[in-house]
């Protein structure tokens, strides 16, 4: 009985625990990641119709300037590839693709060298209003004359160290003005084919492009940066000086647009989005539409984990209730060979405490588990780091479960105080 107690009460801990920690990290990392989005009031995201880009983002600038109804216009062109960096080594704490029809980066042997093979390369062309609002988060101090000559910043990715370090980190491992060399497959020479054959043609091509690292970023401080994905991918920002762009896959065009008056400016813009067939994106009403959904959300998720906590707290201080019960004639003996009540009390309380660690740590492995479970699903469309278990939440769990686990064993004791030791010893419960 005492063992089946034990382990009733046990389980019930590391289920509340396990809980606590695990929605209350997931949904704070959720509400930080969306609350942090850095963007304009409006994106227009463009279908190019030719090649020759340039002229096509002058022509939609001029368009919406004489529209009056912005105050400055940012405009970027999305290119992909699949290719390996020469010589370049991955981040160490970076998992690599798995099966031949994944999706990601892989360390591969390139003429003798370590490299990186990667089917989710972006490169980002950007013009100097994106780049001027982006170099102060860059990790080195630049210039938009360092972007000529393919100078290139590389966005951080989210890497997992351990049980609680998880943080973004840079990709390669590189130095400032470092030149390295991306071969490439052009895109033109067919579909998507498993990774290793796609390997083996990168390795057969001619096609390559050099660069100049310039330092990274993270992706939260790039323009449209979690909506659009980049930190999930090899992503490489780039001026429009950039060269070679033959054999890239151009996606698409992005406008992002401060506008002059909201209400206006937003049907004007949107009615332009409807007549050159661009895809348009409010920012404004989506942060106020996503931060109320958030806050309904915590809400919710709070009120479940307070009723959870209750009832787990109901049912710990009951377990052991009948634990100490069923165990009074056995305490009646020891009282009855000398033991003091005092000193019993506090083998019990210690009892009560050891159950609390070895649930303690049984949770927190179990949560560190459940929450990369979690990543691993979302990883390809989110930048939420939600394996990141905050000290505090940590803390305050293991907190509440010890006070629990206090109450549960010291209610039980009280009633030595009021019973003598032989009733103790009759005891048949």
């Amino acid at each position: 009985a005492d063992n089946k107690n034990f382990i009733i009460t046990t389980v019930v801990s590391i289920i509340i625990l396990t809980i606590f920690i695990v929605f209350s990290v997931y949904n704070e990392n959720l509400i930080t990641v969306n609350s942090s989005e850095y963007t304009k009031d409006i994106a227009l995201d463009i279908t190019p119709k030719s090649e020759n880009v340039s002229d096509e983002i002058l022509y939609h600038k001029n368009q919406i300037s004489q529209l009056g109804v912005a105050e400055k216009i940012y405009s970027r062109v999305d290119y992909s590839a699949d290719g390996i960096f020469k010589g370049v080594k991955l981040n160490k704490y970076i998992p690599e693709i798995k099966r031949e029809d994944g999706y990601g980066e892989k360390r591969v042997n390139f003429q003798g060298k370590q490299s990186t093979y990667s089917n989710m390369i972006r490169i980002l062309v950007s013009d100097d209003n994106i780049l001027e609002e982006m170099l102060p988060y860059v990790d080195e101090q630049l210039s938009l004359e360092d972007f000529k000559d393919n100078g290139v910043v590389v966005i951080n990715r989210v890497v997992i160290k351990n049980f609680i370090d998880v943080c973004r980190e840079n990709l390669f491992d590189l130095n400032f003005e470092d030149k390295f060399t991306l071969a490439i497959k052009d895109i033109n020479d067919g579909i998507r084919i498993p990774v290793s054959e796609d390997i083996d043609y990168i390795m057969k091509n001619n096609r390559e492009i050099e660069f100049k690292y310039l330092g990274s970023i993270d992706g939260d401080k790039l323009l449209e940066g979690k909506r659009y994905g980049y930190s999930n991918s090899i992503t490489l920002i780039v001026s429009e000086d950039f060269i070679n762009r033959e054999g890239l896959k151009l996606n698409e065009i992005n406008l992002m647009i401060d506008t002059t008056d909201d209400d206006r400016s937003i049907g004007i813009i949107k009615e332009y989005s409807n007549v050159i067939d661009g895809y348009y994106f409010e920012n404004y009403d989506w942060k106020y539409y996503i931060g109320n959904y958030y806050l309904m959300m915590g809400i919710v998720v709070y009120i479940i984990l307070l009723l959870t906590i209750i009832v787990g707290a109901i049912n710990i201080i009951n377990n052991k209730t009948i634990n100490i019960t069923l165990r009074s004639k056995e305490i009646g003996v020891f009282l009855a060979i000398g033991m003091t009540k005092k000193r019993l009390r506090k083998i019990l309380m210690l009892e009560g405490i050891i159950q609390w660690i070895i649930a303690s740590a049984i949770s927190l492995g179990l949560s560190f588990v459940i929450l990369k479970i979690i990543n691993e699903i979302i990883y390809y469309t989110s930048e939420v780091e939600i394996t990141n278990m905050p000290i505090e939440a940590m803390l305050f769990g293991v907190s509440v479960l010890l006070i629990i686990n206090i109450l549960a064993s010291y209610l039980p004791i009280r009633k030595l105080k009021t019973m003598a030791t032989t009733k103790l010893i009759r005891n048949n419960e």
